[in-house]
């Protein structure tokens, strides 16, 4: 859309673009989860990380292929634990991933590869970050990658959030039984033990967790990009039917909302009218 001269103006006439329409909320609003890990050794070998052996994974991998059976007829999620780190929250503030994998996990094999070391993890994630980035292109050229500006922890909020989930998860991990399946703590280590040290750690190993929304929101007002039927504002003939509409990061994985979104839009461009419940 920028590249097309959909978005604010000024910014795109300095990049050499002409204008089709000044819409300064195309790129703006841009939010993201955060992710960041805790991780615990195992004691035992019996994690979803032993089938990640060469031979295993590809024994694993014929099983699901033909028979929908074995060890990877899930991706090694456990739980999903929705909680408030605040009694007095209306909602859950914090997602925890309970899994035996972390976002490093590698195939692996003896002798060729490092060790594997089996652990625990929690991915640990703010439902509803308030801080906001943006999208803007880094020049004319359509090869050229649009620089983006994700503003993580902008809002000190998102980062009070996340220390208090590191001390949540911490609690529930010491509970019987989970406790006997478990060794040291691996990261960030039971040394990152006061609130700055945590807040630096956050810090540094958060990452993404690739639900980007918000950067053609749908609305009222000079920020929104899109109408309640999903067209863009000021162009004919043209909708987004994507995560960008939303408004508001979604409590939770963005794919099913995406769907949703893209049945809608399927739906309104043939004309069908509303289900009335």
């Amino acid at each position: 859309m920028l590249l097309s001269g959909v978005g604010p103006a000024d910014e795109l006439r300095e990049l050499g673009i002409d204008s089709v329409a000044d819409l300064p909320g195309v790129g703006r609003n841009l939010q993201e989860h955060p992710i960041a890990p805790l991780i615990w050794k195992a004691k035992t070998t019996e994690t979803l990380l032993r089938y990640l052996r060469y031979d295993r994974a590809a024994l694993a991998s014929l099983q699901w292929l033909l028979f929908k059976k074995g060890p990877f007829v899930n991706n090694g999620r456990h739980a999903t634990i929705y909680t408030r780190t605040q009694p007095d929250l209306a909602q859950p503030d914090i997602q925890m991933v309970a899994t035996s994998v972390g976002l490093d996990s590698l195939p692996w094999f003896p002798l060729i590869t490092k060790s594997a070391v089996h652990r625990f993890v929690c991915l640990l994630g703010p439902f509803h970050p308030k801080s906001r980035g943006w999208v803007k292109l880094r020049s004319a050229d359509p090869m050229d990658t649009p620089k983006v500006f994700y503003n993580i922890y902008d809002e000190p909020e998102d980062l009070n959030s996340m220390v208090r989930g590191m001390l949540q998860a911490r609690e529930i991990y010491a509970q019987e039984p989970q406790k006997s399946l478990m060794e040291e703590e691996l990261v960030p280590g039971n040394q990152i033990d006061t609130e700055k040290a945590m807040r630096a750690f956050l810090r540094q190993a958060t990452r993404i967790g690739q639900h980007p929304v918000g950067t053609c929101a749908i609305g009222q007002g000079p920020d929104a990009v899109v109408d309640p039927e999903l067209r863009v504002r000021g162009v004919e003939g043209l909708r987004v039917a994507d995560a960008s509409v939303m408004p508001l990061l979604t409590g939770g994985n963005t794919n099913i909302p995406c769907i949703m979104i893209g049945e809608k839009a399927a739906d309104l461009i043939q004309g069908r009218e509303r289900i009335q419940f």
